[in-house]
């Protein structure tokens, strides 16, 4: 279970790097952020939690 965390790390990382790229491609790099942040912040919350988790188990 200990690569839960790296793997939702990369993932939010992955998801940050495409949403950027559609909003570069449909409307410039400031315009309306919100959809790709929210979704790779949830992961990378999801990854801390998992992680404080096995280390509570230990």
């Amino acid at each position: 279970m200990r690569w839960l965390p790296n793997s939702l790390v990369i993932l939010a990382a992955v998801g940050l790097l495409v949403g950027l790229g559609i909003r570069l491609v449909k409307g410039g790099l400031l315009a309306d952020q919100l959809f790709f942040w929210r979704g790779s912040l949830a992961l990378l919350v999801l990854s801390i939690a998992v992680s404080l988790i096995q280390l509570r188990n230990k």
